[in-house]
């Protein structure tokens, strides 16, 4: 973010998959409101765009992913922050 930028609520963002909402998030146990949810398919096209991806892990930790090997491993949907 640019120095002065106005800072940006989350829900300012448009929505990086529309088949997915906040609440699907919520139901994966993630919790803390910084994240935008994503299926596997759609974090591996940002992946691929060299964007950042994170998976909910754990009941509700999110854990940064750091290879393709890693998000194709994924055996449900995870999300992306």
């Amino acid at each position: 973010m640019l120095p002065d930028a106005p800072e940006q609520a989350l829900d300012e963002y448009p929505m990086p998959d529309p088949m997915l909402t906040l609440d699907d998030l919520e139901k994966c146990g993630y919790r803390d409101g910084d994240m935008l949810p994503l299926s596997k398919e759609r974090a591996m096209e940002l992946y691929e765009r060299d964007l950042t991806v994170y998976a909910v892990v754990d009941g509700g930790s999110a854990e940064m992913l750091f290879d393709r090997e890693e998000l194709a491993l994924l055996s449900v949907d995870r999300k992306r922050k």
